[in-house]
């Protein structure tokens, strides 16, 4: 029964003790959470048990693989793993990303849904996906905003596209979020969420129309390979193979200008 703002969620579900962490603290064994100022964005937690929080995880027989997902950062509370603020005057929850994916270029800390939320209003006849990391090597003094954009079939990417794309985001999200470098890719990395369902019947229910399986574009291997990174690839990943496409970005100076640096 309460009024609902443009832009967020109405408020939290019953039962569940919202609280916004600082992001940037390291957890750990021992680490407590610090609560952020109200209004400023941070690490979603749940401060007290909640009935619809999961027992644990298919197969994790010691519970160490759910400990280590929700409990290992900070001692005593639910950490979500997504990047969110409270509105100071409604109340409103918003949502900016994954918390593993917040960018910060320049101390400009914004969640990378921010970028995702421009080009689907914006450019949802020109590009099918896309996905958007921070680069920081050793070498860099800042982070770097790297946006890949998966053209649909029969789109072009062009300089007039990523000329586009740079404007729309200035002007939806601010020019401060405008990233860096826009360039191409063939292919997105996604996880199959359901485990115990082998990554090709996934594939093949999804040619068949059957969309309701949840896969879900991956940030953080892209985000370790173009800042320098050598990993190996989750199973869980549906399509780890295109995460090779990636390892030419860590070196991207190297790279032909007309190929993305525009």
């Amino acid at each position: 029964m309460k009024p609902l703002y443009s832009g967020g969620t109405m408020t939290a579900a019953l039962g569940m003790k919202i609280e916004v962490y600082e992001q940037e603290l390291e957890g750990g064994k021992g680490i407590k959470g610090r609560p952020v100022p109200i209004g400023e964005a941070g690490e979603l937690i749940c401060t007290r048990p909640f009935p619809t929080a999961p027992v644990k995880f298919w197969g994790d027989v010691d519970g160490q693989k759910y400990f280590n997902a929700y409990y290992a950062r900070f001692d005593g509370v639910w950490t979500h793993g997504d990047f969110i603020s409270v509105h100071p005057q409604t109340g409103q929850i918003y949502m900016h990303g994954r918390a593993d994916g917040v960018l910060n270029p320049s101390g400009v800390r914004f969640g990378s849904a921010e970028i995702y939320n421009v080009l689907d209003h914006r450019f949802g006849e020109e590009i099918q996906d896309s996905v958007c990391v921070g680069q920081r090597r050793p070498q860099d003094v800042d982070e770097a905003v790297m946006l890949f954009l998966l053209m649909r079939p029969g789109k072009t990417f062009t300089e007039d596209l990523v000329r586009r794309v740079k404007q729309a985001i200035a002007q939806d999200a601010g020019r401060r979020c405008v990233p860096k470098y826009v360039f191409e890719t063939p292919e997105i990395p996604v996880s199959c969420t359901q485990q115990h369902i082998p990554c090709l019947v996934i594939w093949l229910l999804i040619d068949l129309g059957q969309t309701t399986i949840n896969l879900k574009k991956v940030e953080l291997p892209v985000k370790q390979i173009v800042s320098g990174r050598t990993i190996k690839p989750s199973d869980t990943l549906a399509n780890k193979d295109c995460l090779d496409y990636y390892y030419q970005f860590a070196k991207v100076e190297e790279l032909l200008p007309a190929r993305g640096k525009l």
